[in-house]
């Protein structure tokens, strides 16, 4: 099936197919909860057929929630709170490094948890080594003075 030619049903039916609810995905085109437009839509036959197109194609439902997910997330990071229904939310520092955090992550560039040396075979770990620090100087005269 096309997409649908009406832009408010083609936009319900994506966010129905990656399992937003009825009456969010009504509020999030535009339209009044309390105007029952969230049951008309349901009933709607090319929509209904719209909705099963797109969930059938699972990748397409991910990359749909994967982008709702960092939209929420940068809204937390860089907005104001003013983003958020109803009253006004205050984010903090922790809220904003948190969603930092998750947007790092979901881009691929996750932070290393931990570090262990290894040997070079990767199975046990390193053996402990002290390393020597040397002024330049010095390092030049006790070659001179290294014995031969």
């Amino acid at each position: 099936m096309p997409v649908l030619t009406n832009d408010n049903h083609e936009r319900y039916a994506r966010l129905r197919a990656v399992l937003i609810p009825p009456r969010a995905a009504v509020k999030a085109i535009g339209m009044k909860v309390t105007s029952g437009a969230a049951t008309k839509l349901e009933q709607n036959t090319k929509i209904k057929a719209r909705i099963a197109e797109i969930a059938a194609v699972e990748e397409d439902v991910l990359r749909e929630k994967r982008a709702q997910i960092e939209v929420g997330l940068s809204a937390i990071a860089y907005g104001d709170g003013s983003d958020f229904p109803g009253k006004r939310v205050a984010l903090g520092w922790n809220d904003r490094l948190g969603a930092f955090n998750q947007l790092r992550d979901m881009h691929g560039f996750k932070s290393v948890t931990k570090t262990a040396l290894t040997d070079p075979t990767g199975t046990e770990s390193a053996p402990p080594f002290v390393v020597e620090i040397v002024k330049f100087a010095d390092a030049a005269r006790s070659q001179d003075q290294a014995p031969a």
